[in-house]
């Protein structure tokens, strides 16, 4: 375990990544020296350098200047020199999740969020409620907030809120009081065997939640409800579909795609719910949040009337502006769901046509999802696929952007290949016109796209 109060410097390999820069922030705060290094500068490591730590550019052994311990991402390979020279130092070394758990159980009050999907927008929209309700909590993000100018908040409370990834486990590092599941699909089949692993996964965090706590469940998901009989605290339940603890009903969407809808229990009117974030997956990580901030809040109608202003994170279903009159929206979706839900979202919306340009992301998912990605953009009006990218990975699994582009040609014929974001760019300013909803894709670099375009 590790002893806070015994560690006066900490090294972060891999700093600019959103996850160690929140709790390099937070070790910050409670006054220990923090040193890190990344492969490239960024807004991250500029605004940790402002706040006071020192950040080198590209990893180097000489980077390890003793410190009492070194944390590592999970893109972070062992045979990294820093983590090679921490080795032969003798310096104790940790990963991003072992440290996460560690600060979580300082908090006497833990809240984690996990799923395949609508991690971070849930989170984001727990943070936004307890912190409008002057409950003072530290939360960990794995996006940027506009409310709170980052992807970390910094409380006074025992209150520590945090998304919990399931990738390669992470998750289990964490004992929290209180837990969301909000779906269980296929995904990181580079570490996963199949779905059933993915699940076990998920029944061993479930049965990390603490006794007196509760773990709040998505009831309409068919994987999330096969480890109910698994889960040995508290289960309150949310759903649309299925009667539930918390169930949305009368739902309507406004011309921008906006939602408002009645939450039930059984024939009991709760409260009622307008959101300012597009989508009926919305609904779902609204209905989760809500549930859970109902612990911490009796009057449900406050907690609706804070969750009203949640305006969304960046990169999830991000309106960037406009080129050519045409709207250009940039969102995080990288897997088949979230393709779909994005592009659900979109088809509710005043608009001529969708066009959807997707940045296939990592080489094990596009090779393990390819049919289901095929059958993803079935609302795009227009569909383009660009070279994957890579993130960890190299490309052993003999897999490229035109293998996607022949499956989706078998289920729709509106697609094509555009190997670079540079060579979109220009195919997209000669194409796109008023009234057209250009949509950006992708968990990569893609995002550079739309920024080029709204200049």
């Amino acid at each position: 375990m590790i002893n806070f109060s015994n560690i006066k410097h900490v090294h972060f390999i891999g700093i600019g990544g959103i996850g160690n820069s929140a709790i390099a922030e937070i070790l910050m705060n409670l006054g220990i020296e923090i040193t890190g290094s990344d492969i490239k500068e960024s807004s991250i490591t500029e605004n940790l350098k402002n706040k006071g730590a020192k950040i080198f550019i590209g990893h180097n052994k000489n980077n390890i200047s003793n410190p009492d311990l070194v944390v590592y991402s999970s893109a972070i390979s062992e045979d990294n020199e820093e983590r090679l020279e921490t080795k032969k130092l003798g310096i104790m070394e940790v990963n991003r999740a072992e440290i996460l758990g560690a600060l979580m159980s300082t908090y006497d009050t833990s809240i984690a969020i996990s799923g395949t999907h609508g991690k971070t927008t849930t989170t984001s929209m727990i943070t936004s409620i307890f912190n409008n309700l002057n409950l003072d909590p530290t939360s960990l993000i794995g996006g940027n907030l506009e409310s709170i100018h980052g992807n970390v908040l910094i409380g006074n409370s025992n209150i520590f809120i945090t998304e919990a990834c399931e990738y390669k486990e992470n998750f289990l590092n964490l004992k929290p009081t209180y837990g969301i599941i909000l779906n269980i699909e296929e995904d990181h089949l580079d570490y996963y065997d199949n779905l059933e692993h993915i699940i076990n996964a998920f029944i061993k965090f479930s049965k990390n939640i603490k006794p007196d706590g509760a773990l709040i469940v998505n009831n309409d998901d068919y994987n999330t409800k096969r480890i109910h009989q698994y889960i040995e605290t508290k289960i309150i339940t949310v759903g649309i579909i299925q009667d539930s603890d918390y169930q949305a009903k009368n739902i309507t969407f406004n011309n921008l795609g906006y939602p408002t809808f009645e939450i039930y229990n059984n024939s009991e009117l709760l409260a009622k719910c307008t959101l300012n974030v597009p989508g009926m997956h919305n609904i779902y990580n609204a209905l989760a949040a809500i549930a859970l901030s109902n612990f911490f809040e009796e009057d449900l109608n406050s907690i609706t009337n804070e969750l009203s202003s949640f305006k969304g994170v960046h990169r999830r279903f991000e309106n960037m502006g406009k080129y050519n009159n045409a709207i250009i929206i940039d969102d995080y979706a990288h897997h088949p769901t979230e393709i779909k839900a994005t592009l659900s979202t979109a088809k509710k919306m005043d608009k001529k046509r969708i066009v959807g340009v997707f940045q296939p992301h990592t080489f094990s998912r596009t090779k393990e999802l390819l049919s289901e990605f095929a059958t993803s953009f079935s609302d795009a009006d227009e569909i383009i696929i660009t070279d994957i990218y890579a993130a960890r990975e190299d490309n052993i699994y003999n897999i490229s952007s035109n293998d996607l582009v022949n499956e989706i040609n078998k289920e729709k014929k509106n697609v094509k290949y555009i190997s670079t974001l540079d060579e979109c760019e220009k195919y997209l300013k000669d194409t796109i016109s008023d009234g057209d909803l250009v949509i950006m894709l992708g968990a990569g670099s893609i995002r550079t796209l739309s920024e080029n375009l709204i200049k």
